[in-house]
């Protein structure tokens, strides 16, 4: 049955980029280390560079890779605003104590703890594996969802589509309405584009 569930979620996030996956994730330097853990839903795909907020640097980070870093760091352990970033997947994970799967590096090591480095992301579905667990797409997706469960099943069971196969989609197009209604709005040209 979580086969199944899993089967029809991870279809129904196949189906298109949902707006509600584009989120922002925050890293609150400690002045000591330059490595951070990336959240659990986070597999690699982000729409932005890091930036500082308005109170800080006025300046993105430029993204590179980790020996980059790493021979950066060889030389020296300069540290102040960074102006590099890489993301590397964590060499292990004990899934008891912790669910993050990539960190991000930066060079030099930040310290100034009180601005945040924040940046947006696209977070990926986790397995459904207990009761308690719910669906990222959130109510206004649920019996979609549900249904993609189900039609799965239905799959499954006859080797075949069918009946719950049309009422997924006919769910699905509905939730594809609803999500491209929530997008962000752009408010249009403001005076001379010439420069």
């Amino acid at each position: 049955c979580k086969r199944l569930v899993n089967d029809g979620y991870a279809r129904f996030f196949a189906e298109k980029e949902w707006f509600f996956q584009k989120v922002t994730m925050t890293v609150t330097p400690d002045g000591l280390n330059y490595i951070f853990d990336l959240p659990a839903d986070f597999q690699g795909e982000m729409l932005t560079d890091w930036t500082y907020p308005i109170t800080g640097p006025i300046t993105s980070l430029r993204q590179t890779d980790e020996a980059h870093i790493r021979a950066l760091r060889a030389g020296t352990n300069t540290s102040g605003y960074p102006t590099l970033y890489a993301l590397q997947a964590k060499d292990s994970v004990d899934a008891t104590t912790d669910t993050a799967r990539w960190q991000v590096v930066f060079w030099p090591t930040p310290t100034d703890n009180t601005l945040l480095l924040a940046t947006k992301y696209r977070r990926f579905p986790m397995a459904l594996s207990n009761l308690t667990d719910r669906s990222i797409a959130g109510p206004l997706h649920d019996q979609t969802v549900k249904q993609a469960c189900i039609a799965a099943a239905e799959v499954q069971r006859y080797g075949e589509a069918g009946p719950q196969e049309q009422l997924y989609q006919t769910l699905l197009t509905n939730s594809k309405r609803k999500d491209d209604m929530s997008v962000e709005r752009n408010i249009g040209t403001y005076g001379d584009r010439s420069d």
